[in-house]
């Protein structure tokens, strides 16, 4: 039986990529058929934490009431102090975010969801930036392997920080029961009716940022306004606002769409879920993605998905969607048009997607991301 502590940090945060692929994952690893136990533990100076539900009979919570930022702030300094001065020791740690903290000579695990901020670094958070860039080769050295979430983001940690095959394990994320499971008409309306949705709309799902690409969905969109005026039909984007997202609201002045376009901020599952059923398609325009769990959501909640040709996405949905050129925003309005127009064609996509999206569970994650454990923390006995 292996001792195996998991950085819950993500958790505590608002919950996008990172958060919701450590939460979910935790969950599921109560089930999996493994002798285990888990440790998930996270700076809560502050005492604020709360979520019963995560400790279970071979999982429990461990909350280090000291301030993170302060100690992160420290460890970008000097190896001290070393984790399990904090923790205790462990088997295995598991650092969910990209980045491991000094360890006396415990074996660690890293998730690197991707490197956009490597190969594309005018797309990423420049705090972010200045982060990784400084502690992630640091923390790739400390680590005994790497876990990522896609063939994709594998290839691109072997080409872009030279790591060997044999070193990275591949564990895909599922889409959260609360956006699978069933849902009441009366429950899509009462969120049509927070959101202002009275007619047909078009969903966008993901941080307003610059890899996301939303001033292209947005100019394909005023390429066609007439027909998707004419039709009451409107675009949803669900995301909170992330960094230099003022050209996407520039575009929305510019393309006179004040009225077509509906800011939802940061949208949780139980509502997403709804507002997914309800819409005509979902759109995802990334110019980069290390997986993307919204493509696997739109999906699950039975609508067509329209994407960009990019790895990641082609690597998620295979022949479940519609692709496009990132670049070409009137490629992109033809598209929509298309599928809008087309109810054959996203019946076809629907049925393709519900099939698709059912390969990729919780359950299935957690019984992989066991088996990597138990991988690495016999290779370190």
């Amino acid at each position: 039986m292996l001792q195996i502590a998991i950085d819950i940090q993500a958790v505590a945060e608002t919950r996008t990529g990172v958060g919701q692929f450590t939460y979910h994952l935790v969950k599921a690893l109560a089930g999996a058929d493994s002798p285990d136990r888990y440790t998930l533990f996270l700076f809560d100076f502050r005492r604020r934490f709360r979520d019963l539900s995560l400790e279970q009979e071979n999982v429990r919570v461990q909350k280090i009431r000291l301030p993170g930022m302060l100690l992160r702030k420290i460890w970008d300094r000097a190896p001290w102090p070393p984790m399990e001065r904090l923790t205790g020791p462990f088997d295995l740690f598991h650092f969910t975010n990209y980045l491991v903290p000094p360890l006396r000579g415990g074996r660690a695990l890293t998730t690197i969801y991707d490197l956009g901020f490597l190969r594309h670094p005018g797309y990423a958070d420049p705090k972010a930036l200045k982060a990784l860039s400084r502690n992630l080769r640091k923390s790739v050295e400390r680590a005994a392997g790497v876990i990522t979430v896609s063939e994709f983001s594998k290839s691109e940690i072997m080409d872009l920080l030279g790591l060997p095959d044999s070193m990275i394990e591949v564990v895909y994320p599922g889409v959260s029961p609360a956006i699978s499971g069933p849902v009441a008409e009366s429950a899509i309306r009462r969120v049509r009716r927070k959101y202002g949705l009275s007619g047909p709309y078009i969903v966008h799902v993901g941080t307003i940022e610059p890899r996301k690409n939303i001033p292209v969905l947005l100019k394909a969109f005023a390429e066609d306004l007439p027909f998707f005026r004419a039709r009451g039909c409107r675009l949803l984007l669900a995301g909170k606002r992330g960094w230099l997202y003022d050209e996407v609201f520039d575009t929305v002045r510019a393309r006179g769409l004040e009225g077509d376009v509906v800011f939802a901020g940061y949208v949780g599952d139980d509502e997403l879920a709804l507002l997914y059923r309800a819409a005509e398609f979902a759109v995802f325009p990334s110019f980069y993605e290390g997986f993307g769990i919204p493509l696997l959501e739109a999906m699950a909640s039975a609508i067509p998905v329209l994407a960009s040709d990019i790895e990641a996405h082609k690597e998620v949905l295979g022949e479940a969607a519609l692709f496009f050129d990132p670049q070409d925003s009137e490629g992109l309005a033809r598209r929509m048009k298309e599928l809008y127009e087309d109810r054959q064609l996203r019946e076809a996509l629907t049925g393709k997607g519900d099939a698709r999206a059912s390969r990729f569970t919780w359950e299935a994650s957690a019984a992989r991301m066991a088996r990597v454990y138990r991988r690495f923390g016999r290779e370190s006995a």
